[in-house]
């Protein structure tokens, strides 16, 4: 498999409605469309974490690494790893794993081509919002 050479060969979206974040990728690879859709339902988290901890849980769970967080919320590793701290002791957990398997519904429908009836390409609804022209 290759991937798409230019970036008109490929479109992004994403909607976050509060409860959901659907992430909509679209390319063309040898003439066909194709589409990998994630689907995360946003953890309901407990109230008695700050909203720093709410927001670092939340990047855990997505995949983020104590860097890329730090990056992200222009603060320390360190700070990110007490606050890390901080969390689990408040939920009870003892270990990212157990925070993400906790909290995480993820579902990745993968990449695949999509065809209508008529053999036509097509992304579906939730790609209606990519704009190919970027």
């Amino acid at each position: 498999e290759r991937a798409a050479s230019s970036h008109t060969d490929a479109a992004a979206a994403e909607r976050n409605d509060g409860a959901s974040i659907v992430r909509v990728a679209r390319f063309r690879q040898d003439g066909h469309d194709y589409a990998v859709i994630r689907i995360a339902i946003v953890p309901k988290l407990p109230p008695s974490l700050t909203t720093a901890e709410t927001e670092v849980a939340t990047l855990v769970i997505e995949g983020l690494s104590n860097a890329a967080i730090a990056a992200r919320r222009t603060t320390s590793v360190r700070t990110v790893a007490n606050q890390l701290r901080s969390i689990y002791s408040k939920l009870g957990v003892g270990s990212r794993r157990q925070l993400c398997s906790r909290f995480s519904i993820q579902r990745d429908l993968g990449a695949r081509a999509m065809h209508d009836h008529r053999g036509a390409h097509h992304l579906g609804a939730f790609a209606s919002d990519v704009n190919y022209s970027e």
